[in-house]
């Protein structure tokens, strides 16, 4: 009669689509953030040979302003990279070498444009990639690490202190990107991680894998249950770009977090943080409340149709209208909506057809390539039943939704290439990784192989004993007990350092990041691990550097300084006390106007402000006039060098000697030479660089014209020969 008599509402799942998504995020997430972030070089070379792309890393390395500069550098063409090594690569296989990787070299032969001088020490790992189908190579994958470091750990110790206390101030900070996920009100109800930092997996004990591309709902679940504020900060600072900074009692980790958020554009945030390790479950509560509004918004963004099979009508919803690009109010017919279907999908859209008609009112699902009016072919997903029958047992009505995939099937195609691209960089990683399963090994990568000395196979192949065997036996006791715990462990172990023995019986030291994972079904352990051995060995030829520094400088016979950039006096040693007659805590603190004379203020001020401005010091040094506590002046050799922290100037350090005897004396020779009848001067690099008064009167120079002169313009053409002979002799 007109009136409604019954409602369909049309529900789909939509998980596999959302879990796609995720994994497409997280792979692109983990290659170019391993690309871009990673502090190892990473060089992609064509099937040719030639570079096509390289990190910052890599531009650091060899001291190249820009990739522009060096693309089309052409691999086979290396000096570095032997015959032996190019045959092995032209072969398929994969080769790794140390260099000693000279720029004097690259300059002669003119490669490429480099800043950098000298030589380096790089640990090199060349690999072809096969992207496509088939076994043949299709480009060129090169991994650089400047090893310099590790060789160079007795250089100069202000240096090397600089260097490591770079080092562990950095390690001390977590670094997370992500991008906040909102409800349809726009109020943060979660967030997704891009990209974390090594310190980040060190610190709170969650493996990259685990997190890029993830929820933190799903990475640290307990999360919305103890601390949900978090993440009303997180969507703040996200949603206004307005900064904040905080100190919270994050109970999940039993610790408290400082934590400063920065937006770099609307939607997405980064959080610095100091000790993080886990986070917690998302709240129950909250978590269903998700579920239920995801069921209640579920088909909000599918098209919904409904076809008359007696009439050929077609009513679309404003949704579907838009995906086909079909105008309001105009209602195409079946046969248009038919001929819109792509010429390889259309016998498969008509036995789908009579499938859903036989079906007696199932719902039947199928993917097809439709033409929208702007001609262009989209994916989209077809749902459908039918509805009413005539008395007969005749179709009359079926309805159903529509869902453009298109974003999903080129995210399908990604994904598979992305992967593909990821397990490629995990399998030619310099970080060792295995899987260990009842005490055996599982998997291992070629750089899990290398720290134990031998190949993945016969890791692979080893026993339970011979596994086990591998350890250092100090530390299986050790071992042995983090198993146990891990059986009833879930998440993250602790970090953990231990001993492996190779064949040889060299020790090498690692830091495993472990976590109880499954595997085909049963449970196991995930370990990463990093030879740390040279670091190790590095640390402890830094303390003995430290401790030598400090004997050093407190045992120097010259004074020295240092101050911030504004010229006050941060520290200074016992001679700088003793020269200036005051007490080291009297002496801290003042500026270095207050110890020098008047008349030289303003030009060291001027010396200083041109080296920050410059980054140059007089490597010579400079002569200035003291004052001590008692008054008097004294004369000092100054040599300054610019302090660097985080790669700013910080302040200076001054080598100070009192050179007061030593100006007196030469006060002393110079007014005898000036009194002298007798001319004199002094020649180098073939120039007058002093003639007294006698000389200049003697050759009708003044005193400031003759000094700068070539000496030989002083002699006679016929006695050039014979003194230019004495002068080279």
């Amino acid at each position: 009669e007109g009136a409604p008599a019954l409602c369909i509402g049309i529900v789909e799942d939509i998980t596999e689509r959302k879990k796609t998504e995720d994994k497409i995020r997280e792979s692109e997430a983990r290659f170019r953030g391993l690309f871009e972030k990673s502090p190892i070089g990473v060089e992609l070379y064509d099937l040719e040979g030639q570079l096509i792309d390289a990190n910052q890393a890599t531009l650091d390395i060899f001291g190249v302003s820009s990739v522009d500069e060096v693309k089309g550098f052409k691999l086979f063409e290396d000096p570095n990279v032997t015959d032996e090594l190019k045959n092995k690569l032209r072969r398929g296989e994969s080769v790794a070498y140390q260099t000693e990787f000279c720029f004097e070299k690259v300059k002669e032969l003119n490669l490429y444009e480099t800043s950098k001088s000298g030589t380096i020490h790089i640990d090199v790992i060349i690999s072809p990639m096969i992207l496509g189908g088939g076994d043949q190579t299709d480009a060129y994958i090169v991994y650089v690490r400047d090893s310099s470091e590790t060789r160079m750990a007795q250089d100069a110790v202000e240096e090397s202190e600089e260097r490591y206390r770079s080092l562990f101030e950095n390690m001390l900070n977590g670094y997370a990107y992500c991008k906040i996920l909102t409800d349809n009100q726009g109020k943060p109800i979660d967030f997704l991680y891009l990209d974390i930092n090594d310190s980040f997996e060190k610190l709170t004990g969650l493996k990259r894998n685990d997190v890029v591309g993830k929820r933190v709902t799903e990475a640290i679940p307990r999360i919305m249950e103890e601390t949900p504020e978090l993440i009303d900060i997180y969507g703040k600072v996200a949603q206004t770009g307005e900064p904040a900074e905080f100190e919270i009692d994050f109970t999940p980790l039993d610790m408290w977090l400082k934590i400063t958020v920065i937006s770099p554009k609307r939607g997405y945030f980064a959080a610095i943080f100091d000790n993080i390790t886990e986070r917690k479950r998302a709240e129950e509560k909250l978590r269903e409340s998700e579920e239920r509004l995801e069921l209640a918004t579920t088909g909000a963004d599918h098209g919904i149709w409904d076809w008359d099979m007696q009439t050929g009508e077609l009513t679309f919803n404003e949704i579907l209208r838009e995906t086909f690009g079909i105008e309001k109010g105009f209602n195409p017919s079946y046969d248009e909506v038919q001929r819109r279907i792509h010429s390889d999908d259309l016998q498969r859209f008509l036995e789908i057809q009579k499938q859903a008609i036989s079906a007696k009112g199932k719902m039947l699902s199928a993917e097809f390539r439709v033409r929208t009016r702007n001609r262009d072919w989209i994916w989209v997903l077809i749902s459908g039943r039918v509805v009413a029958w005539s008395e007969n047992g005749e179709p009359v009505r079926a309805a159903g939704l529509t869902k453009n995939i298109t974003d999903q099937k080129t995210a399908d195609a990604a994904l598979e290439s992305s992967e593909k691209r990821y397990r490629k960089l995990v399998g030619e990683s310099l970080q060792g990784f295995a899987i260990f399963q009842d005490e055996k090994i599982a998997f291992a990568n070629p750089a899990y192989a290398r720290i134990l000395g031998r190949s993945v196979e016969e890791l692979l192949a080893l026993s339970h004993k011979e596994t086990w065997a591998l350890v250092h036996p100090d530390d299986i006791k050790v071992l042995k007990q983090r198993n146990e715990i891990a059986k009833d462990y879930t998440g993250n172990l602790p970090a953990h350092e231990f001993r492996y023995v190779r064949p040889d019986g060299e020790v090498r030291w690692v830091e495993a990041h472990a976590s109880v994972i499954e595997n085909n079904g049963s449970p196991a352990i995930q370990s990463l691990e990093v030879d740390i051995t040279e670091r190790l060995h590095a640390e402890n030829e830094l303390r003995e550097s430290e401790a030598r520094y400090r004997l050093l400088y407190e045992n120097l016979s010259d004074a020295l300084i240092r101050t911030d950039t504004k010229g006050f006096i941060t520290f200074c040693n016992a001679q700088t006390a003793e020269l200036f007659q005051y007490a080291r805590e009297e002496i801290s603190g003042v500026h270095f106007n207050e110890i020098l004379h008047p008349d030289d203020q303003e030009r060291i001020a001027k010396m200083f402000a041109h080296a920050l401005e410059t980054g140059e010091t007089n490597p010579e040094g400079h002569q200035i006039r003291a004052i001590r506590k008692d008054g008097s002046f004294i004369y000092v050799h100054a040599n300054s060098t610019i302090l660097i922290e985080d790669g700013k100037p910080s302040g200076f350090q001054c080598l100070i000697r009192d050179i007061t005897t030593l100006k007196e004396s030469e006060e002393k020779y110079r007014n005898l030479v000036e009194q002298m009848h007798e001319g004199h001067l002094v020649i180098q690099d073939a120039k007058v660089v002093f003639a007294n008064q006698s000389l200049s009167d003697m050759f009708g120079y003044s005193r400031k014209e003759i000094v700068g002169l070539p000496y030989l313009d002083l002699v006679a053409p016929e006695d050039l020969e014979m003194i230019s002979e004495r002068y080279q002799r």
